[in-house]
């Protein structure tokens, strides 16, 4: 199925798809929820689809607050550590679904990638004091400080003033909700941002 085809079957059906089992089941697609989106996540293609939870939920779009947020990224110059969110189509009744690109989750790793994460670990030991003084810059700090190992990746990756940028990006658009299920690696034990909305009720 291509792009474009996938295009006219979410603009004619929006939401709905959702419960299309047979669709879902034929195309060989699954479904991930989390507190304020549904995502369409495809076997053997590089992107997922996401929108906002049904109206009856929120009022407020969390898929437009991603996708603002990563135009305000850019212009920061951090947006390599996120993974982009961007509009794909939007439904006849005005449902917007946007793009974003899979991430490898921990349980993909390769070999390499596991020794290289093995041996990181042990040095994250080293730099406890470093990690929790950047965390504490961040918007949500009990969020973010969950996160030991994925910070201290960070911090090797893409380096100490790079990530105080980040921290500041998280503070001025209010990005309140990275816990562990909102960022993760990509190729090469990458620490990427797969989430960053916020969160604030519904």
């Amino acid at each position: 199925m291509t792009e474009e085809k996938l295009k006219s079957i979410l603009e004619e059906k929006s939401v709905k798809i959702f419960c299309d089992s047979h669709w879902l089941i034929t195309n060989n697609v699954y479904i991930r929820s989390g507190a304020t989106k549904d995502v369409l996540v495809f076997k053997n293609r590089g992107f997922v689809i996401k929108c906002d939870k049904r109206k009856s939920y929120s009022e407020r779009s969390y898929c437009h607050l991603e996708a603002e947020n990563y135009s305000k990224a850019v212009n920061m110059g951090i947006e390599k550590i996120l993974l982009p969110t961007t509009i794909f189509c939007t439904a006849n009744d005005g449902t917007i679904f946007y793009k974003q690109p899979i991430y490898k989750g921990d349980a993909h790793f390769d070999k390499e990638e596991v020794n290289t994460r093995a041996q990181y670990l042990e040095e994250a030991e080293k730099r406890e004091y470093r990690i929790n003084k950047l965390v504490n810059l961040f918007c949500d700090s009990y969020a973010i400080g969950r996160n030991q190992e994925w910070m201290a990746r960070a911090i090797q990756y893409y380096g100490y003033k790079f990530m105080r940028k980040v921290a500041k990006w998280t503070f001025l658009n209010d990005i309140n909700d990275l816990h562990p299920g909102n960022v993760g690696y990509i190729g090469n034990y990458r620490p990427i941002i797969l989430d960053y909305s916020g969160y604030y009720g519904f």
